[in-house]
């Protein structure tokens, strides 16, 4: 346990995109709070995304949105939560 702890220190006092994954109530979201409380970036938003409500094809467009016509019903530009 205190190697994973460890583990989640490590990956806090870096600038990398962190990406967890996992079966469903393992503790994901515990992980990533510990992980932004402990960063520097602590202070600065943070985005939650629970991928698994999404479309697979439309994950990208909210995530980064995306303008009129870009696909098929975009009939507006959207802001997508990383932009």
């Amino acid at each position: 346990m205190r190697q994973i702890f460890k583990l989640f220190q490590e990956i806090s006092e870096s600038e990398a995109t962190v990406l967890i994954q996992g079966k469903s109530s393992t503790g994901k979201e515990l992980i990533a709070n510990f992980i932004q409380v402990t960063s520097r970036r602590k202070d600065k938003p943070f985005v939650k995304v629970n991928r698994s409500i999404f479309a697979e094809n439309l994950l990208a467009s909210e995530l980064f949105g995306h303008i009129r016509g870009a696909f098929t019903n975009a009939i507006k530009v959207r802001t997508g939560r990383f932009s």
